[in-house]
């Protein structure tokens, strides 16, 4: 059997996902539209760092050109990277520039270990505009991809969202996904119940 590269249930809205599907402690964080990275450092103050794991050039899948409503596109800059506070990943990011986003703000290929919502949300640069949550696992692309960070026990699933960012009238995608078990979703989970 190989890897199942499509969720068996599939991303879906906030508003389509149950309320006893919802996790309390961490739901807010998945729904929020505004930035990870400022919500991030209200919580982990200066324990908070990003490490940049990879930047690569990438064909988009069929299924990120469907999302990103952008039939034409074939081509992006896919950069990967972690959110931890102290040495405990809390966040693992991709964000997915196509080629016609990146030409039109090249800045977007010069982050480097400069937290991509410090400039889009802390300048005002752009505005959530579309968001999906799914809880992922061993064979879903985006937890494959996280997998080589999880460290030697990863857990087998962990919440995540993806979402639509507009820049400047153009699309990029980003999806995080929630592992850390220390988490500041977690304190939150444990106070909700």
């Amino acid at each position: 059997m190989g890897i199942r590269t499509r969720p068996t249930i599939g991303w879906h809205s906030p508003q389509q996902w149950p309320p006893q599907h919802r996790d309390p402690g961490i739901w807010t964080w998945l729904t929020d539209p505004e930035s990870l990275t400022r919500k991030l450092r209200q919580q982990a103050g200066d324990r908070l760092s990003l490490l940049l794991f990879e930047e690569r050039r990438t064909a988009l899948t069929p299924e990120e050109i469907l999302f990103l409503e952008s039939p034409g596109e074939k081509w992006g800059l896919r950069r990967e990277v972690g959110f931890f506070s102290s040495s405990d990943l809390w966040v693992f990011s991709s964000t997915l520039v196509p080629d016609e986003t990146l030409r039109q703000e090249p800045w977007l290929a010069e982050l480097g270990e400069t937290p991509l919502g410090d400039r889009v949300f802390g300048e005002g640069l752009g505005a959530r505009v579309r968001l999906e949550i799914a809880q992922v696992g061993a064979g879903w692309a985006f937890y494959e991809a996280a997998r080589p960070h999880l460290g030697t026990a990863p857990p087998p699933s962990f919440w995540a969202r993806r979402s639509l960012i507009r820049v400047a009238g153009r699309l990029l995608l980003v999806q995080d996904g929630f592992i850390g078990e220390t988490g500041p979703w977690r304190a939150q989970k444990d106070t909700a119940t």
